[in-house]
């Protein structure tokens, strides 16, 4: 109040100079035009009142009493300690340090806030922390147990992956080295990674030439593919970084006549594989093919998979679509489910499962899909297996995104008809005072006199009468 104060006064002292020289200046004729104030000149006649009335303030001490009273300020010399640990001094403030904050005459800070308070509230703070680390340890201990089991459990894919390397490279070579050609000459990239279901479908196809006695892996040779992701733009050999798409930029979709499918192209930043793979959410995307036209000697493309894929692929007791990451889940989001969903409705041969993640229990947050999300979302909508048959998407921001809520079920009106009291059968209005149907609303107020519904569509309007116009023919 005191700093608006000054400035009104600065404000109306500046404007009585101006209109006392303006007078001067007409000598006593009518139309006297005062100057306005300039911005840069409101600015700082605001900055020198308020820094004028700062130093006023400062001088007299009266600043003490303002935080005191709004407690902003707060003796605490009964809680210091020395450098040995110990409280030094009274154990509670001086009686003329007392704070008494306005409109709280009842506040008292002696009691609040005493050592013994004070400490014993510490105290308790500091045990919650530790309880709470150790609980953190304890679920971070148990976690890492089970990401070895994991490890452990996915080994021997690993391995048989690992032995195969050589030669399904080879292979691959034979199958995708024109089309990796003609991806370069139509988007022009030289160095580049491609991921997702291309990759995937590409590696099987290889491993069913290399392995033709193993049937097991006649169930993968129909990995569906909707387009070939191609990942550009700033390559990285710190494995530290996390794989980022740089959204300043758009995809742009590349048709090839020479490719099945069309071309996603998307700009990155820290790319290489394992950045993308630990990107990855999915088992069976979970591998991708790093491209270089720019070498000379040694292999144009290298191959490369999480063991969850190995695992996909060679295990085929346990050949479910799932996360990537199956024991710590919380960081995935709707976009994750519909996808996993969508690959096992487009590949009916194979199971999936959400892992730890479950759809009521996400934020929402992570209840929002884009358009083609969306789109996905749609295609299943009749599906036996979908999980989200009893779920809708309803638009956000003009149709810019969707977001995801649970259908209302289905409630019965409550109404019964005649002696026998047989149900209505109707559909009640879900916001219905008597969970009733429009129809059964507006008798129930009609015969009984019972105060309206909430809903006024069930109110009842008697019809104005008509007056009838006699006429000559």
């Amino acid at each position: 109040m005191r700093y608006k104060q000054a400035v009104y006064l600065a404000f109306r002292t500046e404007m009585m100079r101006r209109l006392k020289a303006a007078q001067e200046a007409a000598g006593g004729a009518d139309g006297i035009i005062i100057p306005k104030l300039t911005p840069r000149e409101k600015r700082i006649i605001i900055t020198k009142a308020v820094a004028a009335e700062h130093e006023k303030l400062v001088n007299t001490d009266v600043w003490k009493r303002g935080f005191i009273a709004t407690a902003t300020w707060m003796p605490v010399s009964h809680l210091r300690k020395d450098d040995e640990g110990n409280f030094c001094g009274l154990a509670n403030i001086p009686e003329e340090s007392e704070v008494k904050l306005q409109h709280l005459p009842e506040y008292n800070y002696e009691e609040q806030c005493s050592r013994a308070t004070v400490v014993a509230a510490a105290d308790a703070a500091k045990l919650n922390e530790e309880n709470a680390r150790g609980e953190l340890e304890r679920i971070a201990s148990v976690e890492q147990e089970k990401i070895e089991f994991e490890r452990v459990l996915n080994a021997p894919f690993v391995n048989k992956a690992d032995n195969l390397m050589g030669e399904l490279t080879e292979v691959l070579s034979t199958l995708i080295t024109d089309d990796l050609t003609n991806i370069y000459l139509e988007t022009g990239h030289e160095e580049f990674l491609i991921g997702g279901s291309w990759a995937s479908a590409k590696i099987v196809q290889a491993l069913l030439k290399l392995l033709p006695e193993n049937e097991d892996l006649e169930e993968l040779n129909e990995l569906v593919t909707n387009d070939c992701d191609l990942f550009y733009g700033e390559f990285t050999t710190d494995y530290s970084k996390s794989f980022a798409v740089d959204l300043n930029s758009t995809k742009d979709y590349v048709k090839s006549d020479e490719l099945d499918v069309d071309i996603n192209t998307v700009k990155a930043r820290n790319i290489s594989p394992s950045s993308f793979l630990a990107n990855n959410d999915i088992n069976i995307t979970a591998s991708c093919l790093h491209v270089n036209f720019a070498i000379v000697e040694g292999s144009l493309f290298t191959v490369h998979a999480s063991p969850c894929f190995w695992k996909l692929v060679f295990d085929i007791s346990h050949r479910i679509i799932q996360p990537v990451n199956i024991i710590n889940a919380g960081n995935y989001k709707l976009t994750t489910l519909v996808r996993i969903a969508y690959k096992a409705f487009q590949m009916k041969q194979f199971d999936y499962s959400f892992g730890k993640v479950d759809i009521t229990t996400l934020a929402d947050s992570k209840l929002t899909l884009a358009k083609s999300q969306k789109s996905k979302f749609d295609e299943m909508k009749d599906w036996v297996r979908s999980p989200f048959l009893e779920y809708k998407c309803n638009p956000r921001q003009n149709g810019s995104y969707f977001a995801m809520a649970k259908k209302h079920t289905k409630v019965n009106c409550v109404s019964t008809i005649g002696q026998n009291g047989v149900s209505c059968g109707g559909r009640a209005n879900s916001k219905c005072s008597h969970k009733m149907c429009k129809k059964c609303c507006i008798k129930r107020t009609n015969e009984n006199g019972s105060a309206k519904c909430k809903v006024k569509e069930h109110w009842v309007v008697d019809e104005a009468p008509t007056e009838e116009v006699s006429g000559s023919n």
